[in-house]
């Protein structure tokens, strides 16, 4: 954890310095940047550690794989990331662009869960009453 609490604060450092000198700071943000890589392996290997019973953990995890599919797409990511948190890292202090940005992608993050959580519902549905229905279809 220590690795990548220190990956993120060097990914924080460089950003802050191309902030301050040179216009591309955002590049250190993509996710083929090789410190974003490298945290999120690290942060990956620190809880493939962790055996955790919570159920709304769980629950929230089950949702992570849709909410990455959301966050990778081009589409999404142009109109929700690109344009918007461009638009405050060029205009804000580093305090408030900071805080706006934790605050957007908490938000951005649990609407994906809350959505991905109600089509969890709905293929629950649809997997306890299909067999049924093609079981009946069968007998007659």
């Amino acid at each position: 954890m220590i690795i990548y609490i220190g990956t993120c604060l060097v990914i924080a450092f460089l950003s802050a310095l191309a902030r301050k000198y040179v216009n591309i700071s955002l590049h250190i943000y993509l996710y083929t940047c090789p410190f974003v890589i490298l945290a999120s392996l690290y942060f990956m290997l620190f809880f493939s550690k962790l055996t955790i019973t919570s159920k709304v953990i769980n629950r929230i995890a089950a949702s992570v794989f849709a909410v990455y599919l959301l966050h990778g797409n081009p589409l999404i990511f142009e109109k929700l990331y690109s344009n918007v948190i461009h638009g405050w890292f060029v205009t804000e202090p580093t305090w408030a662009f900071l805080m706006k940005v934790t605050g957007y992608l908490l938000f951005i993050y649990f609407v994906a869960v809350l959505i991905d959580q109600v089509r969890i519902l709905l293929w629950k549905a649809i997997d306890n009453t299909l067999p049924n229905h093609i079981e009946r279809k069968e007998a007659v």
